[in-house]
């Protein structure tokens, strides 16, 4: 049985998008014996930054409603490269009320059975059912922020709640850190008051605007800085669920976020 990683925005810039792309592509690229799969539960496509993405949330609807989804056969549609799989987003206006979060559970249970990880982006927002879904149905789940203090505040507001809701133990990502801005990671890990080894920073890429115009994941660029914070993410969640075969595992020295620049 697959594991289920939800990745969720603490604000709407928090770049919850590319950095679960970003770690997709790094668990099918170090991983190769593992087959994953990332899907947009949310209001957006995904295909901004993976315009080849094949299948997507509305065109499974039908047989979520009707319980009738073979995981098997949709997900093999879903092939994006190699041991790579994408889903994207309903984005159709008004789309949100016609999914519930049940839908969510029984789509990504019947995934769980076919993929080794199914990762989750579920935005920012939860009045988008499959978002919300993707919540509980978690085995892992990050917190993505960024060096804001509206984020920071929206993040203080939203965990107490999120906390009642009996949801996996959180964990952070901190994204597109500049090592100039005074919410570094030991300042986040205080103001949030949560262990350093559920806190992980991924730096600022050079290429963020590149990315955008051409329509590619930060994580294709190979910048050696951004693409490290990714790959020991996807470390850490390969380690965290017993997924190693054969040696393969990486073996860098992770450090204590507290202590990182950035």
């Amino acid at each position: 049985m697959g594991r289920i990683v939800t990745f969720h925005g603490m604000d709407h810039k928090a770049g919850v998008s590319q950095t679960a792309l970003g770690i997709a592509e790094s668990l099918a690229e170090n991983y190769p014996y593992l087959k994953v799969l990332l899907i947009h539960m949310e209001g957006r496509s995904g295909r901004e930054y993976a315009p080849q993405i094949r299948e997507n949330l509305e065109t499974i609807r039908p047989y979520l409603q009707d319980r009738v989804l073979d995981g098997r056969e949709t997900g093999e549609k879903a092939q994006y490269k190699g041991n790579l799989y994408i889903i994207g987003g309903d984005e159709n206006p008004g789309s949100a009320e016609t999914y519930l979060p049940d839908m969510a559970e029984y789509l990504l249970a019947s995934f769980a059975e076919v993929f080794d990880v199914v990762l989750c982006d579920s935005g920012s927002e939860l009045e988008h059912a499959m978002a919300l879904g993707a919540l509980f149905s978690a085995d892992r789940l990050y917190y993505v922020l960024t060096q804001s203090e509206l984020c920071f505040r929206r993040a203080e507001w939203l965990l107490p709640l999120y906390e009642k809701l009996g949801l996996a133990e959180g964990r952070f990502i901190l994204s597109r850190c500049d090592k100039n801005s005074p919410f570094s990671a030991s300042y986040s890990i205080k103001r949030l008051q949560t262990d350093p080894d559920a806190f992980s920073s991924v730096r600022l890429s050079r290429r963020g605007a590149d990315a955008e115009i051409e329509g590619r994941s930060l994580y294709s660029y190979k910048e050696s800085g951004y693409r490290k914070d990714i790959d020991l993410i996807a470390e850490e969640i390969v380690a965290a669920f017993g997924l190693v075969k054969g040696g393969k595992e990486r073996k860098w020295l992770r450090k204590s976020s507290a202590s990182t620049k950035y």
